[in-house]
């Protein structure tokens, strides 16, 4: 079965039983952003490389929906989490895993620098990676970019580990379909099916995403656009624009809401144009690179950045807030995004994993002098003024833009 774990220490996205103890604290002083926040802070856990003893450095991370279990890319192989204790799976050749998805069956697939390998149970039900490379190679044939002899790295595998890495190169994209798993090589899509079969669908791919959009996968090929893949097949998609997108969902007022590389847009239906959602939109990610995005069950969004940390938009696609250095992640930029059972998103991160609570009830407001209950309304001062918060909890509005002298 599982391994054990720890009592009170729940496994990722599992609801649990037994009592929860809240702890609501109020009297220690927090380490004060640039000014106060009144919004309240989402609670985060971020764990480093010295937690799961592998590298900083992670790419891509997933729930897997049976066991609850995380799962994170990291550049010595891949990680899994079991709500205790982190365990290093290296990949088939040692090499960095960077892309990672779970197929309808629960497979798990990684893709790293020069090899494709599925996680299997052992007889002691662990998982170990199994070699899918030697398959990419023979199917894609003549469809790789470089093809030469192998190098000179004696019998110890070495010399087609080499080979591997240098003709596959990184593959750091893939997606699940109801058939099974789509990965980009080079120059071409790798396809498998939950029967095992291997189809290769040649494609000058930009480098850019895979996404889900009425009911087919879509593609950004480089010289003619969104493609969508149907029987094994590139055919035209629309709308017929330049889009390279993370994700897309139905939108409540029709047609598709898209996460885009140039932030979150609709399109309306064939003939239509896509629009950005919010109108500063394309000006807040002219100098920001979006890296990932998914969306929460409850409408709203999510993006991974580059230097920005996780940007949210609400259920109408308008900006809401950030999420970066200044409310605890070890750093800024984001390379994978994933939410779990119960709403929380995690990150990969080049600086370790993180798991963000948007919707947590404990809030951060700034570093407090002194605080009261005046009739239904609790009074904090602090340096930048006096604020004030009804009675049950909302948000902290400025009373007052001096700091009032702490009286008792």
């Amino acid at each position: 079965g599982p391994p054990p774990r720890r009592a009170g220490v729940p496994r990722p996205g599992g609801g649990g039983g037994g009592g929860v103890l809240v702890l609501w604290v109020a009297l220690l002083p927090l380490k004060a952003a640039e000014s106060p926040r009144t919004t309240g802070s989402p609670f985060l856990h971020a764990w480093r490389s010295e937690d799961y003893g592998a590298s900083p450095v992670n790419w891509r991370v997933e729930q897997h929906r049976t066991t609850g279990y995380i799962y994170a890319t990291n550049n010595l192989g891949m990680l899994e989490f079991d709500g205790t204790a982190w365990r290093l799976i290296p990949l088939p050749h040692g090499g960095a895993a960077r892309a990672l998805v779970i197929d309808p069956a629960g497979t798990i697939w990684v893709d790293g620098v020069g090899e494709v390998a599925t996680l299997v149970p052992t007889t002691t039900l662990e998982l170990q990676a199994v070699d899918q490379t030697a398959r990419v190679l023979a199917a894609l044939g003549n469809n790789l970019r470089t093809a030469g002899p192998a190098a000179d790295g004696g019998d110890d595998g070495t010399a087609d580990a080499t080979n591997a890495a240098s003709r596959l190169g990184s593959l750091n994209r893939a997606a699940t379909t109801s058939e099974g798993v789509v990965l980009r090589v080079p120059d071409a899509l790798a396809q498998f099916s939950l029967t095992g079969e291997l189809r290769i669908i040649p494609a000058k791919l930009r480098a850019g995403q895979l996404w889900w959009m009425d009911r087919a996968l879509h593609v950004e090929e480089l010289t003619r656009g969104p493609r969508r893949i149907d029987e094994g097949r590139l055919l035209p998609a629309e709308p017929d624009a330049r889009i390279n997108a993370f994700a897309a969902q139905p939108d409540p007022h029709g047609g598709w809401r898209l996460f885009s590389t140039r932030g979150p847009i609709r399109w309306a239906g064939s003939g239509h144009a896509p629009v950005a959602l919010e109108e500063d939109v394309e000006s807040m990610f002219r100098d920001e690179q979006p890296t990932c995005a998914v969306f929460l069950a409850d409408g709203r969004s999510v993006y991974g950045t580059t230097r920005s940390g996780l940007v949210v938009f609400d259920r109408d696609g308008k900006f809401d807030r950030r999420v970066d250095r200044r409310q605890g992640l070890p750093g800024n930029r984001v390379n994978g995004l994933c939410v779990d059972r119960e709403g929380g998103v995690w990150l990969a991160t080049p600086t370790g994993v993180v798991r963000v609570q948007l919707d947590s009830p404990f809030a951060a407001h700034g570093e407090a002098r002194q605080f009261a209950r005046v009739g239904d309304r609790l009074c904090v001062t602090h340096g930048e003024g006096l604020r004030g918060a009804w009675m049950p909890m909302d948000n902290f509005s400025l009373l007052a833009d001096s700091a009032p002298a702490a009286t008792t």
